[in-house]
């Protein structure tokens, strides 16, 4: 017992300086930010500029609110990041270390960018305020003119991303949207330059370069989303789809009333075609899925709204006669059969030769339960896509029923016959315009009347 109580205290007193000791070795060392930013200035002025990054990031580690720090460790960042891309073209090994040096130096100018940003909110005194600006603007200028240039030699890819760098240097300055936008249509990256206009235009709403930029820039990006819907599968067509719609119907917003631009109109009905084409693959069965139908109907309404501005009496009838041919597919896709035949009655009686719109009739037709119809459109879709023969030898060799609708009707407008392939019979078809009537023959005896 004695011997087990003779030296307590000294046991115990082992025992707290072992945890104090334990203690003492686990703490961190404190950082002292004013030695660090002294290191990394040193490290600067030699070039050293790897080792002057980290020393400028502990001493903005340690005093966070030290706006001078803040704005050395962005210019070293500047200075660090130019290395690696130099670097990524000449030392790099691999496409995979080029492309992960690239990367780690777009990530370090992103970087000086927030922290000239952070410098100004933690000390807006003038003379840090000064200090920024100045720096700031040197390595603004540096990637901005280098953009230029790389633009200026057809080098579009790299003048892009020297232009995007200058973005991140200093994020308020219009130039680099405008001329970045410019580039990147150049590198017929479209959808990408109208999402720089839009950011461009949140830094600077009221830039007019920006502005005169963005309807084109817009109208052109919906248009190449547009063209590769039909490629893309239903998700990402849809997705393509609402891409553009959300571009053109920005242009329609910025538009006055009186000013809008049937082309945008015609375009959205294009968009919400492909989308309901698109939605459309996925359907089973006779009968179109909502998501469709709906696309489909937008598509018409829009086509409409295109045709509407542009009349048909005008020197652009083509244009509203293509927004009309569009609706009817719409409609005919959305499976709105009446409206399908009157919007048919209508372009046929503009032009009563299309012989695709006698196509889009029968189809009609027969969806509507009018089969002897449907027969005599596709029999006047073939003779159209026969040939043409002269009304004169038509009248001339006219008998029989042919000879009676002449003297009924009179002289016809246009005439044109095929040969069926299987029974050899040939058949013509006798327009008469006015009349918006169309009479099928075979050899002279009468298969039937169309009018629209």
């Amino acid at each position: 017992m004695n011997v087990r109580l003779k030296f307590p205290g000294i046991a115990v007193a082992i025992m707290v300086t072992s945890a104090s000791l334990a203690h003492i070795a686990s703490a961190e060392p404190r950082i002292n930010c004013a030695n660090e930013f002294r290191s990394g200035k040193l490290y600067f002025s030699q070039k050293v500029y790897e080792k002057a990054v980290d020393h400028f990031a502990l001493s903005v580690e340690a005093c966070p609110d030290k706006g001078e720090y803040r704005a050395r460790y962005a210019m070293a960042l500047a200075e660090r990041a130019q290395e690696l891309l130099d670097q990524s073209q000449t030392t790099a090994s691999t496409k995979d270390e080029e492309k992960s040096m690239r990367s780690k130096a777009v990530d370090m100018f992103r970087t000086c960018g927030t922290e000239f940003d952070s410098s100004l909110v933690v000390d807006d005194s003038r003379k840090n305020e000064k200090f920024v600006r100045e720096n700031r603007e040197h390595y603004w200028v540096e990637h901005y003119n280098q953009g230029l240039k790389l633009a200026q030699d057809g080098k579009f890819d790299d003048a892009a991303r020297q232009l995007e760098i200058a973005r991140f240097i200093d994020a308020s300055k219009a130039k680099a949207y405008t001329q970045g936008a410019v580039v990147l249509i150049k590198a017929d990256r479209k959808s990408d330059a109208a999402s720089l206009v839009r950011e461009g235009l949140k830094v600077d709403p009221e830039n007019k370069e920006l502005n005169g930029l963005q309807d084109s820039i817009f109208k052109d990006a919906a248009r190449s989303l547009i063209d590769g819907i039909s490629d893309a599968g239903p998700e990402a067509g849809v997705a393509k789809a609402d891409s553009a719609i959300a571009y053109l119907k920005q242009v329609q917003a910025n538009a006055a009333a009186d000013k809008q631009d049937p082309n945008v109109s015609f375009d959205l009905g294009l968009a919400n075609l492909e989308a309901g084409m698109a939605l459309a693959q996925a359907d089973t069965g006779e009968t179109v899925s909502p998501d469709a139908k709906t696309r489909f109907l937008k598509a018409a309404d829009e086509f409409k709204a295109a045709a509407d501005l542009v009349p048909v009496d005008g020197e652009n009838r083509d244009f509203h006669l293509n927004a009309i041919f569009n609706r009817i597919q719409a409609l005919l896709n959305g499976q709105e059969w009446d409206q399908a035949l009157e919007e048919i009655k209508g372009y046929l009686a503009q032009e009563p030769t299309d012989g695709p719109a006698w196509q889009f009739f029968a189809q009609a037709l027969i969806q509507t339960k009018k089969s002897e119809q449907a027969v005599l459109a596709l029999m006047t879709y073939k003779s159209i896509e026969g040939q043409e023969i002269s009304v004169d030898d038509v009248v001339t060799n006219a008998q029989g029923d042919e000879k009676a609708a002449l003297d009924q009707m009179g002289r016809p407008d246009k005439a044109f016959t095929y040969q069926d392939p299987k029974s050899g019979d040939q058949y013509n078809a006798l327009f008469w315009f006015a009349k918006k009537q169309v009479d099928i023959f075979n050899q002279g005896t009468k298969s039937g009347e169309l009018t629209w």
